[in-house]
């Protein structure tokens, strides 16, 4: 899925979902920077905990970094770090919806390895 598809599916998730504490802007900045980070990996080769790792050729292989239930609260660590805890609710649910989006479940990290 595209990354203007991935903001797509979020935007209609989380507005469906109470997140009334936070404004417009806020919940956008989230979608974003959540469906950003998901797709870190994509295009990129370098060293992750000791690793090599190289998805330069763009292929869907990226997502055995982040695209399963780990990464999902990975995400909300991340977003949290950046923006602060009250984020982390629809960082995970941002997240999951990615994930879904791309798969149609969540998988276990274990799935990829």
């Amino acid at each position: 899925m595209e990354h203007r598809e991935h903001i797509q599916s979020s935007r209609k998730v989380a507005y469906s979902l109470e997140f009334s504490r936070l404004d417009f802007s806020e919940v956008e900045m989230v979608i974003k920077q959540v469906n950003r980070w998901m797709d870190y990996f994509f295009g990129r080769s370098g060293e992750v905990d000791g690793r090599q790792y190289d998805y330069s050729d763009c292929s869907q292989n990226h997502r055995r970094e982040i695209h399963h239930f780990s990464g999902i609260i990975w995400a909300g660590d991340h977003i949290s770090k950046l923006y602060g805890v009250r984020y982390r609710s629809l960082a995970e649910r941002m997240a999951e919806q990615h994930i879904l989006d791309d798969f149609g479940k969540i998988p276990d990290r274990r799935d990829f390895w």
